[in-house]
């Protein structure tokens, strides 16, 4: 049996968190180095003032991950979507940027939010929209 896990949230940025190319940058640069150092792999969405992540790693690098993310005052709000034991990862970068364009995403939300997203939408949507690792931003 693994000790793999997979969580999905949703929070609210708060300031130009996520709103701007250098905000973006530092997040994916910081996660970049912190999850391959704790072996996490995951993706990020940031999109009208809202980030969707999804994080993998072993169940207690997942968790001191999530308390960090608690605590970062950069969003507020923190919703799990999922927290979830998984076979396998499905994300393989230390932390990947979704490339999904505004206009795109809204139609794929068709009206809803980030936080009405079952956890197999938010995973697929993640999934789908990797554009490059956290090194090519």
């Amino acid at each position: 049996m693994t000790d793999l896990h997979r969580v999905i949230y949703v929070s609210e940025t708060v300031g130009t968190t996520g709103r701007t190319t250098l905000s973006i940058a530092h997040i994916l640069g910081a996660a970049a180095r912190n999850n391959r150092r704790d072996r996490i792999t995951g993706v990020i969405l940031f999109c009208e003032g809202r980030v969707l992540q999804a994080v993998e790693g072993m169940r207690g690098d997942v968790d001191r991950l999530m308390a960090r993310l608690r605590a970062d005052p950069r969003h507020t709000g923190m919703r799990l979507l999922s927290d979830a034991p998984v076979r396998g990862r499905r994300f393989h970068d230390p932390m990947a940027l979704c490339g999904l364009t505004e206009p795109t995403l809204a139609r794929l939300l068709a009206g809803r939010r980030l936080t009405d997203l079952t956890p197999r939408e938010a995973e697929d949507m993640l999934a789908s929209c990797i554009v490059a690792p956290a090194e090519a931003a």
